[in-house]
């Protein structure tokens, strides 16, 4: 869609030329520096409105160079920023998986701890229960 306004866009301003140039036959004369001559007014502002376009072409050509410059540099950062995160990254993973080891070096001593207790257990029941009956 936005292609056809351009074509459009396009067509009509080249009418508007045309006419403009079909209006302005008139001879007119022109002192430049030293000379004089004569041209039709028509060619005096086209030319002027290409030299104008080719001005402005090379004033928009340094500020394009120097966001090209820009764009550059905040490559090359954030690809240095992102060569950070990575190594973060790599050295947290390798923090949780040492955490998590211990974690589970401390459920295999917890586990191991409450089996040796309830083993434990009956015995000090059965000498409780030995030491009861002899009293009596």
């Amino acid at each position: 869609m936005k292609e056809q306004w351009k074509v459009i866009a396009i067509i009509m301003l080249l009418i508007l030329v045309v006419v403009f140039a079909l209006q302005n036959t008139n001879v007119v004369g022109i002192d430049f520096f030293f000379t004089q001559f004569e041209v039709s007014l028509v060619l005096v502002v086209l030319f002027s409105i290409l030299v104008g376009v080719i001005i402005g072409m090379i004033a928009s050509m340094s500020a394009i160079q120097s966001n090209r410059k820009k764009n550059k540099e905040l490559e090359k950062q954030l690809s240095k920023e992102k060569h950070n995160h990575s190594n973060t990254a790599i050295e947290k993973d390798a923090t949780i998986a040492e955490l998590r080891s211990k974690v589970e070096e401390q459920e295999r001593v917890s586990r191991n701890t409450i089996s040796v207790e309830t083993e434990e257990k009956p015995e000090l029941n059965e000498d409780v229960a030995t030491d009861t009956t002899e009293e009596v």
